[in-house]
């Protein structure tokens, strides 16, 4: 079960990547267009219309693309300084419970970010600026917290069938 649970967590891992990589290009994005709007308006008195509304967009497509990624390498930031003293008992049930709560957050992140999206889309919500619709985004935020949940359910299996395994 655990070779199993490490094969899909690989693979997750590898999906996780690709999408930090569109992510990446998300990011470069946002540089150019700030960068271009920033030049045009000090240097030649022309600013970039639309750069907030461009920037908060692709701000939802990088943060989306991005979750995965750092769910499953860990890179979250953790501050440990009191949980390395309380006794290994607590501090598994403490990994647990800390499992647990995300995938109920990122659960109803996913169930609320489809039925907006849903609902953006019957509204025909869109910017203001570039007439770009609204639901696309709040369906990717939710295509992204439902990877998220994925990788936290594997990670909590991965961790459980770890203590499995040091019990037996």
């Amino acid at each position: 079960m655990v070779q199993v649970l490490k094969w899909i967590e690989s693979k997750i891992k590898a999906f996780a990547w690709i999408l930090m990589l569109a992510s990446s290009f998300s990011l470069a994005f946002i540089l150019v267009i700030n960068v271009t709007n920033i030049t045009g308006r000090y240097f030649f008195n022309i600013p970039l219309k639309s750069t907030y509304e461009l920037t908060g967009l692709s701000m939802i497509f990088l943060i989306s693309l991005a979750w995965p990624f750092t769910t499953a390498t860990k890179g979250h930031v953790a501050v440990d300084i009191v949980t390395l003293l309380l006794p290994n008992c607590v501090r598994v049930a403490l990994e647990i419970f800390n499992q647990l709560i995300g995938l109920v957050f990122f659960g109803a992140m996913t169930v609320g970010a489809v039925m907006t999206g849903i609902e953006l889309n019957k509204l025909g919500q869109h910017s203001d600026l570039l007439q770009i619709p609204f639901s696309p985004f709040s369906l990717l935020m939710g295509s992204g917290a439902f990877f998220v949940f994925i990788v936290i359910g594997i990670q909590l299996l991965s961790f459980l069938g770890h203590l499995r395994l040091k019990e037996g």
